[in-house]
């Protein structure tokens, strides 16, 4: 194998790698190839003459028109046939071809672990089939990889890069979410402990008539429902989606937060009172709240606002390998429009930082969901997400 995607990564030059190749090949006695991404076979096809067979790279998820997992077998076979009736008498290797489990949807490709196992079976089976030879990227995780490539681009791997295992053992059902027990368990005990904060406000509070109070407790469900049924997603993508110490703060404090929102937002909605704003929490004296309950409340939200902001500029100037927040920007956005529709803040000035906020992610919520295309429900999801944050924001007064 002499040289790896060098045409791709413009390295050097057809002329100059073909002379290489043939140069090595005058010096050993075994067969010589190249490999390279298929498309760029085909723009050069005076590199057949200097190699014994053609090594060429299917990667349908990395596709510029990205290929679903159902559909990535059959990509591959169309693939490799048009390359073999482009270059006729030579072998068409497949020297790279897999399927992500994990990171952020590209269009309709969506890595998964399911979609992972499927491709690959799906692959193998049709090789075995057309008789040619296939080589499955790859065999481990490249963690080190998630640095440079998001999530992504270190979960291609047959084995986890930690503890070295198979992810898809023979005679073992195969599932996205293999520790969903203990996330539905999880989940059930955040949404009984909003609904608890409610009731126990409630008691602290003066009977009231049933119809003033049902429209709360609507919203309280849906908070409890919504971060009950997203927890144990958001917390399971925050094991994978996590690198290093800063990434491990960053999506942690996102998931505190996110948790955090719907037990606070359980007490505002039934009390009434309506969403913090920033200035209760770093604003002059007259205007700081001396309220630890409302401190810690302003706190979730302020978090929320800032991390989701990171990740919508990345969405709008660098997206190729950022992952899309949705499980818990979607915990911490429900209660908080929820509060601002049942208790909206009283009148007063609209705060600019709260307002530029908000336009940040209205600009990204529009843009995201045009870049990503209506097949990418993870890019719609987020989107839906900061358009309720951008709600949210915007209706804060000072």
């Amino acid at each position: 194998m002499v040289g790896n995607e060098v045409l791709l990564r413009k390295e050097m030059a057809a002329s100059d790698l073909a002379a290489l190749i043939r140069s090595i090949k005058a010096q050993v006695s075994v067969p010589v190839t190249y490999a390279e991404v298929w498309e760029f076979w085909l723009s050069n096809r005076e590199l057949s003459d200097a190699v014994d067979f053609v090594t060429i790279h299917i990667l349908p998820y990395w596709e510029n028109i990205p290929i679903r997992a159902d559909l990535a077998a059959a990509h591959a076979d169309e693939i490799r046939k048009q390359v073999a009736a482009a270059f006729p008498g030579k072998e068409i290797f497949i020297g790279e071809i897999g399927w992500p489990s994990e990171g952020r949807m590209r269009e309709s490709a969506l890595p998964s672990r399911t979609n992972q196992a499927r491709v690959v079976a799906e692959v193998l089976d049709l090789a075995r089939r057309e008789h040619f030879r296939v080589n499955l990227f790859e065999a481990y995780d490249e963690g080190w990889k998630r640095e440079i490539e998001g999530t992504v681009g270190g979960s291609w791997g047959l084995f986890d890069s930690e503890e070295r295992t198979l992810k898809y053992p023979a005679g073992v059902p195969i599932s996205n979410f293999p520790l969903w027990k203990l996330q539905m368990g999880s989940g059930m005990a955040l949404a009984i402990l909003v609904f608890g904060v409610a009731w126990l406000t409630l008691r602290r509070k003066p009977r009231e008539p049933m119809e003033s109070t049902l429209v709360p407790w609507l919203a309280v469900g849906l908070s409890a429902t919504t971060g009950g049924i997203l927890f144990g997603v958001a917390a399971q993508r925050l094991v994978y989606e996590s690198y290093g110490t800063g990434g491990w703060l960053v999506w942690g404090s996102l998931l505190a937060a996110a948790t955090a929102s719907p037990v606070f937002g359980a007490n505002a909605l039934v009390s009434g009172r309506a969403p913090p704003s920033f200035a209760e929490l770093l604003g002059p004296k007259g205007y700081h709240t001396e309220s630890m309950l409302v401190t810690m409340h302003g706190l979730a939200l302020m978090v929320t606002a800032v991390i989701g902001t990171a990740t919508a500029l990345g969405l709008i100037f660098d997206p190729r390998f950022i992952d899309f927040p949705f499980a818990p920007l979607t915990m911490a956005a429900v209660p908080f429009a929820a509060m601002t529709l049942l208790n909206p803040p009283a009148k007063g000035s609209r705060p600019l930082a709260e307002s530029m906020f908000a336009g940040i992610y209205l600009a990204a919520a529009i843009y995201t969901a045009l870049n990503e295309g209506p097949e990418n429900w993870q890019a719609l999801w987020t989107c839906a997400a900061f358009l309720l944050l951008a709600m949210t924001l915007w209706r804060a007064r000072a």
